[in-house]
């Protein structure tokens, strides 16, 4: 299974937008025999949170700068959901479920800071503690709670059966 969310950004999460990506494997048991089912699955979400913001640094002028870090999260989602064939072959199915984060991984940031030559090693150290950090905290803050939150899923399957 793979499962994708576009970049979006809601505010219940923080700050940064962010873009998930899932793949994961699944099993369902049909314990009445007809097309209701249980199911369960087990996989990795990776998700990319990203901030940017423009700086007005004093006696420089404006700093642009993007802060973008990733995380891998194990999760585990049981479903529930119906699957039918008709006679001809044609399938149709739904199911729904919640993705729970097992276990988050370290959040590891890909951004750096390509200071201008011409900045003193002062001004980058003003710069780090007043803008770098803070942007990186947001995207930090973000990540660690969509690593943290339990999401719904859905699904919709159509297929034909020979």
């Amino acid at each position: 299974n793979y499962g994708i969310v576009p970049t979006i950004q809601f505010s219940y999460y923080g700050e940064a937008t962010v873009r998930y990506q899932g793949v994961d494997i699944y099993g369902h048991i049909h314990p009445f025999g007809g097309g209701f089912f249980l199911g369960a699955a087990i996989g990795y979400a990776h998700v990319r949170g990203t901030y940017a913001e423009t700086f007005n640094v004093p006696t420089v002028g404006p700093f642009p700068y993007t802060s973008e870090a990733t995380m891998q999260t194990l999760v585990l989602t049981p479903e529930l959901g119906y699957f039918y064939t008709w006679k001809s072959g044609f399938t149709l199915g739904v199911e729904s479920g919640l993705q729970i984060p097992v276990a988050p991984s370290e959040i590891h940031f890909k951004s750096k800071v390509n200071y201008p030559d011409s900045w003193p090693s002062e001004l980058q150290a003003l710069a780090d503690d007043q803008f770098i950090e803070p942007t990186d905290a947001k995207v930090q803050d973000t990540l660690e709670k969509v690593g943290q939150t339990i999401l719904p899923t859905i699904g919709i399957k159509i297929g034909w059966l020979f």
